[in-house]
């Protein structure tokens, strides 16, 4: 009797798993529509064992300086609001915790920190990692230690937002399309 139900209960995990891995791949099909931003970022390397070289993306736009004392607890689901500056990058123009009118572009984010000593708050964006084919992750590595040496090179994301969902398009490593410099 109690091997039948250790039986029982790794079918029902392993099952529990195959439901799992196709639902969780299925948030990131591409969206057909949506406004693109350009989210200006400072990327660095990483490497996960078991999916590869990626590039762990940290934006200009994670960091919120709040006009109103408001009070975030980390890992809080907020509204992100967006707007665009001169330069055509993204700039937060508010954090909300209640849905934002229809004709705003938002993204569904997390608070990552928040810092009340200067009232910023730091958010957890769901684009944060690019996987890297591994035959040139150490040509893009080394333009970006080429970064701080030329800060005149444009990094930044491509980004589809629609409803509140974020979807990385592309990454620009000093102007050029990640996926351009294998050609």
């Amino acid at each position: 009797m109690k091997n039948r139900v250790l039986v029982m209960a790794a079918f029902l995990i392993m099952a529990g798993f195959q439901w799992y891995i196709p639902w969780n791949m299925s948030r990131d099909i591409p969206m057909s529509e949506g406004n693109i931003y350009k989210f200006e970022m400072v990327p660095f390397d990483r490497n996960d064992p078991f999916r590869g070289k990626y590039l762990q993306l940290r934006f200009e736009a994670d960091r919120v300086k709040m006009d109103t004392m408001m009070d975030f607890k980390s890992g809080e689901e907020i509204y992100a609001v967006l707007d665009q500056d001169s330069a055509g990058f993204v700039r937060i123009q508010s954090v909300e915790r209640e849905i934002p009118m229809e004709d705003l572009d938002f993204i569904i984010t997390r608070v990552h920190m928040f810092n009340e000593k200067d009232t910023t708050v730091i958010l957890d964006f769901s684009f944060d990692r690019y996987y890297l084919n591994e035959n040139l992750a150490r040509t893009i590595e080394d333009s970006y230690q080429h970064r701080f040496a030329d800060p005149a090179g444009e990094n930044y994301a491509v980004v589809k937002v629609n409803e509140g969902r974020a979807m990385l398009e592309e990454v620009f490593i000093d102007g050029k399309a990640i996926q351009d410099w294998g050609r």
